[in-house]
């Protein structure tokens, strides 16, 4: 049983010493993962988000919970123009708690109107903050950790397994750029991209030193009015990490309830790399969103045998003053 253990705990190191930057199948609902340049961009003057991802299977479980908070700065001297500043968290678990990873992140960004009407809008935005990996070896249990007449697990059961674990800790930085117009009342479209671990940071993790490698991010999309009460707004997300490509596109379609601040969403995903489908769900009512998805009709999880994977958000974004400079807003795509 310790042999089998120990197999499994080299699995998982070999695993995450070769793995992608964490990710949300509604990636549009989580802004400061996906853009630094998305911070600010809100229907509101501050937005508070949350979100969680739940991915089981047989082998390694893993839960993601990411926190976020942005805000638009210096309104009144800034007049068309915005400045953001924002606080990102994110923190990934691996394998009930063997491995994990904590991200912190301050976000700021500056959105630049242009043109003779002022609805087109640059944005340039950074993060810089810290990225630690903690392996928990405690977390392991081993046939000495199980007592078969009381069915109990006794902790730290097996004193005679010398096993130390480990913390890393680096600074990390990340920038974006994205550009967005305002058409006209309900009508918007943008494009932007990212780069994250700019500087390529050197981990040292395990005895062994690595570089995290450079992400790039593409992701565009739009948002087409059909009717006062429809709409329906087309995304598309690509990444490259190393040699790992992920390609995402789909659509969801909006319609709001008459006379009320109410709209339901309904929308569909393709991730090209692993065939899978994504469904999402969401509701919207005043400065209210929440969203819900499942990863879907995977080769994938027929291999691994994996339950899939369950989503859901939360986006709070209130109007502190009576004008809001970014309404409606491109980037909001349940």
């Amino acid at each position: 049983m310790k042999r089998l253990y120990l197999i499994f705990f080299a699995l998982v190191i070999g695993i995450q010493s070769h793995a992608q930057d964490v990710f949300f199948s509604q990636f549009y609902a989580s802004p400061l993962t996906l853009n630094p340049a998305l911070t600010g961009l809100s229907t509101g003057d501050l937005r508070i988000n949350m979100n969680y991802r739940d991915q089981r299977n047989n082998i390694i479980p893993i839960n993601t919970q990411s926190a976020s908070f942005d805000m638009k700065i210096l309104r009144p001297a800034l007049k068309e123009n915005i400045l953001s500043v924002g606080m990102l968290y994110v923190n990934d678990d691996q394998a009930n708690g063997l491995l994990s990873s904590l991200t912190g992140m301050l976000s700021a960004a500056f959105h630049k109107s242009i043109g003779a009407k002022k609805n087109h809008f640059i944005s340039l935005g950074f993060q810089a903050g810290i990225f630690q990996r903690q392996l928990d070896l405690n977390s392991l249990q081993f046939n000495t950790n199980y007592n078969n007449s009381t069915k109990e697990l006794i902790p730290g059961a097996d004193p005679g397994l010398s096993l130390s674990s480990e913390t890393s800790m680096i600074f990390d930085l990340n920038g974006g750029l994205l550009w967005y117009h305002f058409i006209d009342e309900g009508s918007s479209i943008f494009a932007g991209i990212s780069s994250f671990h700019i500087l390529e940071p050197k981990e040292t993790f395990m005895g062994n030193d690595e570089h995290i490698s450079r992400r790039y991010v593409f992701h565009g999309g739009r948002r087409i009015p059909l009717s006062e009460q429809f709409s329906i707004i087309p995304n598309i997300l690509f990444s490259q990490q190393s040699k790992i490509l992920l390609f995402t596109g789909g659509t969801s379609a909006e319609y709001k309830i008459s006379d009320s601040d109410a709209a339901f969403k309904l929308g569909a995903w393709y991730r090209y790399n692993d065939n899978l489908v994504i469904g999402s769900f969401g509701f919207e009512f005043m400065d209210f969103e929440i969203g819900i998805s499942y990863d879907i009709l995977s080769e994938v999880q027929t291999i691994s045998r994996t339950q899939g994977g369950l989503e859901f958000s939360l986006i709070y974004s209130p109007a502190l003053k009576n004008v809001v400079s970014l309404e409606p807003n491109p980037g909001t795509t349940y």
